[in-house]
């Protein structure tokens, strides 16, 4: 995988990881109507990945029964679902042969928002199609593990569909007023080299390269945030604390301490924590509301980067950089 790939697909892991996050975060309060709203960006993403030419069944009948997505000249058929159980599997086996599909789609495939299970059970079709709980049951891992083997081509074209419609179907997936529900697309300014500041870190020549690699990720990180996400990272920054680590600094917030200096509910506040985490940019413990989060961001040389660029940047230029998303500072 080349430089360029690797970087697409750390990208796409953080896309789909926001995804997970809201079909998780519903499934677990009992809402599985997910799948509906789901079914046209998953079509043209499986098409993308699987060279498929899957159509939206739904839009040819409405409820279409068992499955939702099908490919005829493949002869394979997608069912979408948030649900995990082995009942919800049983029943649309079970439409699927009442319904004679298989004389058309010889392979039925389970798409589950969430994350599948270790499924123990056996799946009968009566010996009218195979079927492998192993092979035909998939989650957002398993595509990521096709798209992560897959040529240059297609993570480039999976990468450019993920960049373009994420805003779009998390402001519909979202609950009505949560902060992913107002995500935005704001495009920051990406660093040329980032000689100013990795120079400043005293780099050798042979390491700049890769440390501009390293620059670059957390900027694809930061510029995939919501205005709203970027600003609550700001503050998480500027009110942190410090801490020695295996002879580093490093930085942790409490959040009980800057819910109101950043001017968001608790639950508000969670939120936007489980959103950097999935992310990649803090960490914590406790998901229900956490005592403390570690944010840092470990460089190859054994530094951390949010750390060293507070101290090279002014506070203008450091708001810049994690609000705006203006990396051109970097630059020497």
């Amino acid at each position: 995988m080349t430089i360029k790939s690797a970087k697409n697909f750390e990208e796409i892991v953080m896309y789909l990881s926001v995804l997970r996050y809201i079909f998780k975060s519903r499934s677990k309060r009992g809402l599985y109507d997910l799948n509906k709203q789901a079914e046209p960006f998953f079509k043209n993403l499986f098409n993308l990945i699987y060279s498929w030419d899957l159509m939206d069944l739904n839009e040819i009948q409405n409820n279409y029964p068992a499955i939702d997505l099908g490919d005829k000249k493949e002869g394979v058929c997608v069912q979408i679902t948030a649900e995990r159980g082995s009942p919800k599997i049983r029943r649309t086996i079970k439409k699927y042969n009442e319904k004679m599909l298989y004389k058309e789609y010889g392979r039925l495939v389970f798409f589950i928002l969430t994350d599948k299970k270790a499924y123990s059970s056996e799946f009968d079709t009566k010996n009218k199609f195979e079927f492998s709980k192993e092979r035909d049951i998939w989650d957002i891992d398993d595509v990521l593990e096709v798209v992560e083997n897959a040529d240059f081509d297609t993570i480039e074209s999976v990468h450019s569909f993920l960049k373009k419609e994420l805003s779009s179907i998390v402001r519909l997936l979202a609950d009505k007023g949560s902060l992913l529900s107002q995500i935005e697309d704001i495009n920051g300014i990406q660093p040329k080299n980032s000689l100013g500041f990795l120079r400043h870190l005293e780099f050798d020549a042979d390491e700049l390269e890769q440390g501009h690699t390293e620059v670059l990720n957390l900027y694809n990180k930061i510029n995939a945030l919501s205005i709203r996400s970027r600003e609550y990272l700001y503050v998480l920054l500027t009110r942190a604390h410090t801490e020695s680590v295996f002879g580093g600094d490093r930085f942790y917030a409490l959040p009980a301490d800057i819910e109101s200096y950043a001017g968001l509910s608790r639950d508000e506040a969670v939120e936007e924590c489980q959103i950097l985490e999935a992310n990649n940019l803090v960490y914590f413990e406790n998901e229900d509301y956490p005592p403390r989060i570690e944010i840092f961001r470990p460089m190859d040389v054994g530094i951390d980067m949010f750390v060293m660029l507070k101290e090279y940047l002014d506070e203008d230029s450091f708001k810049s950089l994690i609000i705006k998303c203006d990396f051109s500072s970097l630059d020497g």
